[in-house]
């Protein structure tokens, strides 16, 4: 019995989460059709599409600034190779040492001072470079991090892309979570098209996308379902016409019979 209680009151807290989501997610999209002010902002706003645009724009930034630090790092290396991280891979697969490479040499000749007998001779010695040899390794990792982040954004960057252009994408991604509770039964595909395309439109699927990524299928559906129950209940407000006037108007005839002595009642001005 403890177990059931714990999973209602879950339940129950879920499902008013649920209610309050929907509701301010529905209310800030319909707000947003709403908007009367001028500029490029307010206008992404009207047509549904600030939030997708920015998410997309902040994608297209991230890539820059990688292949940015791409380049950077391949001018630091001052290197002849293109792809810097191959060349090293295919070098130490082939068995090229640095010598032939001449990236992060490992020995040099260094040239240091030796006072004798207040005489300064200077010595010309052969010295190791440890240091370099874990350069070699930290650069590699550096360049074969920055290439996957590359690649990476790049993917991201185009899926979004393809999923916010492409409407038929945002149709199949509302109507896979309607048809879980089975709410497509007895509505129209037009009913579903104006639900995504002018109700949701391109930010609420993108928040919606959003949501199923990070909290999960279930939510998601739950959501779904809540916003397609609300817009329903406002199509069907907008189609109910409004209700006829009752009584009748007082016609002209009636205006003009000026004082009536029928209406006139003396008890009504008599002072007590």
């Amino acid at each position: 019995m403890m177990s059931q209680d714990v999973s209602n009151m879950q339940s129950e807290k879920r499902s008013e989460s649920v209610a309050v989501v929907a509701t301010h997610l529905y209310d800030s999209i319909r707000t947003q059709r709403k908007l009367v002010r001028r500029g490029a902002l307010t206008s992404l706003l009207q047509k549904g599409t600030y939030l997708t645009v920015l998410y997309l724009f902040v994608k297209f930034v991230y890539l820059v600034q990688a292949i940015t630090q791409f380049v950077l790092l391949n001018r630091f290396l001052g290197t002849n190779y293109t792809f810097w991280g191959f060349e090293i891979l295919r070098d130490l697969a082939n068995g090229r040492e640095w010598q032939e490479s001449g990236h992060f040499p490992r020995v040099t000749m260094c040239d240091f001072d030796v006072r004798v007998l207040g005489n300064k001779h200077r010595h010309t010695v052969q010295c190791v470079l440890m240091i370099n040899m874990f350069n070699e390794k930290v650069y590699l990792f550096l360049w074969w991090w920055l290439l996957i982040v590359i690649i990476a954004t790049i993917g991201s960057f185009c899926y979004w892309l393809a999923m916010s252009l492409f409407k038929a994408q945002q149709y199949s991604f509302i109507s896979q979570y309607l048809r879980v509770y089975d709410l497509l039964d007895g509505q129209g595909h037009t009913a579903l098209e104006k639900f995504v395309h002018y109700s949701l439109r391109s930010d609420g699927v993108f928040l919606l996308r959003i949501v199923s990524a990070n909290a999960g299928d279930l939510i998601t559906t739950d959501i779904v379902a809540a916003l397609w129950k609300m817009f329903l209940e406002e199509e069907k407000s907008r189609a109910v016409p409004p209700p006829a006037l009752t009584g009748t108007a007082p016609k002209l005839d009636d205006v003009d019979h000026g004082f009536q002595e029928d209406l006139y009642d003396p008890k009504k001005d008599s002072i007590d």
